[in-house]
């Protein structure tokens, strides 16, 4: 009985915020041109969205390409990558944060045509993320096989987890500004520019650089090719910002 009460407060709820928008008594008004679609609108939503689904996609298929040749080392090698791959995803989470962020005030201000503070927004979110994440990877660089140890009491996947470490994370700080970058150009419109640093990161360099150096290396050229491939892509994203037109609008206004 309790519960029914409740479907019904929360129909009629839906009902009188419905009736209230049609009549137009709280500050705007539904009108049923309002659900014509905008053909002009629509299109732009997919030029804007499209490069960045097509490259979250492939993405993904890279990633998928990479654990093919990670799971030709053997079980020890997956293990001590699989830990550390994860535990880097949780110390990026910090970047991706900010990454949201940046990309929405400097869409903002791009947007009111104040590309000045857009650049200046950039500049502290990256200039923080960078310091935060260098803390975070020196305490991993010192402390990776503690960290390792304590998913898995191997010896030998401890060894794993703790090249892993002190390779693959003096690269954080480069991939997580990276991240800064990208949000900022997905933030403004340009997502064209951002897939692009992805595509270029992935295939374009660190699968490549994978196949070449774990024939050369072991398994160990896999973290070669994640720091070379990290550091790269900050330094195309930090170009493109330099000298693309991202402080531009990419949306105009609509009628």
């Amino acid at each position: 009985m309790r519960n029914q009460n409740k479907v019904d407060i929360f129909h009629t709820s839906i009902w009188k915020g419905l009736f209230s928008l049609l009549r137009g008594k709280t500050g705007f008004k539904i009108h049923i041109k309002d659900f014509i679609p905008h053909p002009t609108l629509i299109k732009k939503v997919f030029t804007i969205g499209l490069p960045a689904s097509v490259g979250q996609s492939v993405t993904a298929i890279g990633f998928s390409i990479i654990m093919g040749v990670v799971a030709n080392f053997g079980p020890i090698v997956i293990s001590g990558y699989g830990i550390g791959n994860r535990i880097n995803n949780m110390v990026i989470m910090f970047a991706m944060g900010m990454s949201l962020a940046t990309g929405a005030m400097a869409g903002q201000f791009v947007g009111a045509g104040i590309p000045e503070k857009a650049e200046e927004t950039v500049k502290k979110s990256s200039l923080l993320t960078f310091v935060v994440i260098t803390v975070i990877s020196t305490f991993l660089f010192f402390f990776g096989q503690h960290i390792t140890k304590f998913f898995i009491d191997d010896p030998a996947v401890i060894a794993v987890g703790k090249q892993f470490f002190n390779y693959v994370s003096f690269s954080l700080p480069f991939f997580a500004t990276m991240e800064v970058f990208i949000g900022t150009l997905r933030g403004t419109g340009h997502t064209v520019l951002s897939t692009i640093v992805d595509m270029v990161r992935l295939w374009g360099i660190r699968i490549p650089l994978i196949f070449f150096f774990a024939d050369l290396f072991g398994y160990v050229g896999i973290f070669y090719a994640m720091i070379i491939s990290n550091i790269s892509a900050m330094c195309l994203a930090y170009v493109f910002l330099r000298l693309g037109n991202w402080k531009e609008k990419v949306v105009e206004e609509y009628e």
